[in-house]
């Protein structure tokens, strides 16, 4: 009946059967870092910092007073770095005020949802050769997310709802690793780089995890190559770059934490990997330095050689959006099931041809 008299959302900030104020809030965060390194000798160095975080939501929420110190060591030589950084309490991650307050899709809000706090070690090792041409690095990291924010459904009298709890602990260990060539005395370099990720959800206070159950919709593997070369044609001069990205497959569906996603409705239990080529030419005058013409090219295979060169590659898709979607077993028109979107595919070969101004 307030409907007729008032707008709730505009002048109450609420909803029909919410409390007054209940989607209106003043948010107050207030951060500050300080750092201290401290030289011993020529080729070691010791680095520690801590930053300091007030966040208070209205007049008695919020996270209040944290503080997350740091320290690193790095040892260095003329051609090699070694670092070892370690974030020995914690970083956070702040729950939005979306998770906090939103009510959409039936949540039930929980403004004292706390935030989630990270903590982080990686030991990196960078180098070259004695001309600086040729170099290379390798990071290797882990990382552990407590206090993680997932979304449950509980019964609550006679009826079903659903909301966000501080229930989880995710646990990630990767590699990184990259290597240059750049010849001083050549117009071309070449570049590659890889990652690898391995996320583990380890804990949940609602789920039975036996023993622990993969991240879902993460790739393990990911390399991408890069081919430039510079050519002086006169009056011109032209650059040539060729990109190649490869995505290893992303698992989904039953022992992962997308258990209901069907993926890509052929029972694999993955979205396929792919590798696509990629390419961009760039012209520029001589005469006229401060103007560039560029042809990028996306996808020029037009195919994903991966997947029985399917001309299509895929991503996963949002998590519970509603809309149509068909299966490849579907019959054209007919709605997906659920309404959540599995998956969801990417441009197919696409050009762009841009002209640059600069000054």
């Amino acid at each position: 009946d307030k409907q007729k008299n008032i707008s709730l959302a505009r002048e109450k900030g609420i909803v029909l059967k919410q409390a007054e104020g209940s989607n209106m809030y003043s948010i107050l965060d207030i951060g500050f870092f300080n750092q201290a390194t401290l030289s011993l000798g020529e080729k070691f160095i010791v680095s520690g910092g801590n930053r300091i975080d007030y966040n208070r939501i209205r007049k008695s929420g919020g996270f209040g007073l944290v503080m997350s110190p740091r320290i690193s060591g790095i040892y260095y030589t003329k051609h090699s770095t070694i670092k070892l950084i370690y974030t020995f309490s914690q970083g956070l991650q702040h729950v939005s005020p979306y998770i906090k307050y939103s009510t959409s899709g039936g949540r039930t809000p929980d403004p004292n949802l706390r935030p989630e706090p990270v903590n982080y070690i990686n030991l990196e090792y960078q180098g070259q050769n004695e001309s600086g041409s040729l170099g290379w690095e390798v990071i290797a990291f882990r990382y552990r997310i407590e206090d993680a924010v997932s979304i449950i459904t509980v019964i609550e009298g006679k009826e079903i709802v659903r909301e966000y709890e501080n229930s989880s602990q995710f646990d990630t260990f990767g590699l990184m690793s990259g290597f240059y060539y750049k010849p001083k005395s050549k117009a071309w370099n070449i570049q590659i780089n890889h990652t690898y990720n391995e996320p583990w959800q380890t804990k949940s206070d609602f789920v039975l995890l036996v023993p622990n159950v993969r991240v879902g919709d993460i790739a393990s593997h990911r390399i991408n190559l890069s081919i430039t070369k510079q050519t002086d044609l006169g009056f011109i001069t032209n650059v040539l770059n060729l990109r190649a990205n490869y995505v290893s497959a992303r698992p989904i569906g039953p022992g992962t934490t997308q258990e209901y996603s069907t993926g890509m409705g052929d029972g694999s239990g993955e979205i396929p990997a792919y590798l696509l080529v990629n390419g961009n030419i760039a012209f520029k005058a001589k005469r006229i330095p401060f103007l560039r013409l560029d042809l990028s090219v996306e996808n020029i295979l037009n195919k994903n050689i991966l997947d029985n060169n399917n001309p299509e590659y895929y991503h996963p898709g949002p998590e519970n959006a509603a809309g149509r979607f068909n299966l490849p077993s579907d019959v054209s028109g007919t709605p997906y099931g659920n309404l959540t979107v599995p998956y969801f595919t990417q441009r197919p070969r696409f050009m762009t041809l841009k002209l640059s101004y600069s000054f």
